[in-house]
């Protein structure tokens, strides 16, 4: 072995010492470090879980959205057909009461016109009556007249 000297011995000895800090330095920096990248690990679950909570209720939403506007589409267009149906309803009533009236109408005319044509007859007859009995009335007051 190679003889050392107290002194060198002694420098040997505080070298090792900070050897032995620096080592214990690293070693509580590796620690603290690794309990950082547990941390970090830990944070980037925890965000990662809820980006996935964020992305789930924005499908969800989206899903409810399409559905809403479905029954939407579903209410418009049963709201269209019964506005159609309504119409239609309206107008065959419409054109029943129409037909109604003009049957009404004819009817009331075909009365008016028979009635009128009865009472031109009477007045006819009761005209030509007139008229015969002036005739016979104005040949008495002739012959009464011309003697």
């Amino acid at each position: 072995m190679i003889p050392i000297t107290r002194k060198e011995f002694q420098d040997m000895l505080g070298r090792l010492a900070g050897l032995e800090e620096r080592l214990a330095n690293r070693f509580t920096l590796e620690q603290e470090n690794q309990e950082l990248r547990n941390a970090l690990r830990a944070t980037e679950q925890e965000l990662a879980a809820r980006i996935a909570e964020v992305e789930r209720l924005n499908n969800e939403l989206l899903l409810q959205k399409h559905a809403w506007e479905k029954e939407l589409q579903s209410q418009q267009r049963l709201q269209r057909d019964k506005e159609a149906w309504l119409r239609q309803e309206a107008a065959d009533k419409l054109l029943m009461a129409q037909q109604f009236y003009d049957r009404q109408l004819r009817s009331e005319t075909e009365r008016y016109l028979e009635r009128s044509s009865r009472e031109k007859e009477r007045v006819d007859r009761r005209l030509d009556e007139f008229q015969r009995d002036e005739g016979l009335w104005a040949r008495v007051m002739r012959l009464l007249t011309w003697s």
